[in-house]
């Protein structure tokens, strides 16, 4: 069976370069010029693809190593630097995990547009890629422990992804995170399409529906907003408020700092909240965000997290704390008739004096 009926293949340098066993040997003793690495085939098949062993030793391969590999679906690459152009490589992948991937961006004439899965943890990237591209199939990005990564991409090139991971990119300047509350401010013009509730404008209102097996945890909201330059001052701020008819609460948060677009540009806010048995089936969620004067809100999103879903975010709240004071460790504020009133991160001018806007 030839390289080109593979459709599975596993390179995992750390591992040849540790393991000598993996050194090929001829009958007399001498020490072959090849080495042998497995790959598996999808049905159960195996096939053995040779390498040179002096590559390996740089932990280097060419790209050329894909040419008859036409039927290649998954490939998983850890620690593996390839050399040459990218002509070679597979155009027809649907997984493409690379571990350590070494560069600081990846090449834009690598071929991704097939790709349903890209796993890109533990890598050196500074930034997925340089531009924009556009990825119809994706629909998983794992970037996780990337510590040099300093920028996301634009995510409306990613208009199918279902799940991001992004834990322990330290060094993301748009990720803001305070008092158990993530933010993510990035490019962007459209709330993604897995988010199930979205509406124009900068309120939207909505009924927790019944997920048989699943237990809400949380919910992120995401809202496209610009700026208008002309009336913008430094300071303004912006506030969003999450209302539970049924728990009777308000959450209010306003980031303590926030993305500012280029002009004539949107720009994507996410900000996570992680809850426990805050957040019920049948609960009626109004969800706002109240501007001042140079923001504009265009569009807002609600994603609802289930499970495994909210593992992707690292809780900083003990379950101690979580009991006395249910909503991210915090007393109300202030109450609004029957209404408790949370607040997070920075009021500005004080909540006394937006409360006349809050609905």
């Amino acid at each position: 069976m030839g390289s080109e009926t593979i459709e599975g293949l596993f390179l995992d340098m750390n591992m040849v370069k540790e393991d000598q066993s993996f050194m090929g040997s001829s009958s007399s003793g001498r020490k072959s010029p090849f080495t042998e690495v497995k790959s598996y085939r999808f049905g159960f098949s195996r096939n053995l693809i040779k390498f040179p062993a002096r590559t390996l030793n740089v932990i280097e391969l060419g790209t050329n190593i894909f040419t008859v590999m036409n039927k290649l679906r998954l490939l998983q690459i850890s620690y593996t630097h390839l050399n040459g152009a990218y002509n070679d490589f597979p155009k027809n992948l649907r997984w493409l995990y690379w571990r350590g991937f070494p560069l600081k961006s990846m090449p834009n004439d690598v071929p991704l547009e097939s790709l349903a899965v890209l796993d890109m943890r533990n890598s050196c990237l500074e930034r997925l890629w340089d531009g924009g591209r556009v990825l119809l199939l994706v629909k998983f990005l794992n970037l996780s422990h990337s510590r040099s990564l300093v920028r996301t991409p634009d995510f409306s090139g990613l208009p199918m992804l279902e799940k991001l991971v992004l834990k322990e990119c330290v060094n993301l300047v748009e990720a803001l995170f305070e008092r158990g509350l993530i933010s993510l401010f990035l490019p962007g013009s459209k709330v993604p399409n897995w988010y199930c509730h979205k509406n124009v404008g900068e309120a939207i209102s909505f009924t927790v529906p019944a997920l048989p097996d699943l237990k809400i945890q949380g919910l992120t909201v995401c809202s496209v907003y610009t700026i208008d330059w002309k009336v913008w001052t430094e300071g303004i701020q912006f506030y969003l408020i999450i209302h539970n008819e049924q728990k009777n609460v308000k959450l209010i948060y306003s980031p303590t700092c926030y993305g500012l677009p280029e002009a004539h540009k949107e720009m994507l806010w996410f900000s996570h909240w992680k809850f426990r048995s805050q957040l019920d089936t049948g609960d009626t969620l109004n969800v706002t965000v109240l501007t001042m004067t140079g923001f504009n809100i265009k569009e807002i999103g609600i994603h609802i997290m289930h499970g495994e879903q909210v593992d992707m975010i690292s809780d900083s709240n003990s379950q101690e704390m979580q009991r006395d004071y249910p909503y991210q460790g915090t007393i109300p504020a202030e109450r609004q008739g029957p209404v408790d009133l949370y607040c997070f991160g920075h009021m500005g001018i004080g909540l006394n004096f937006i409360l006349p806007y809050i609905p």
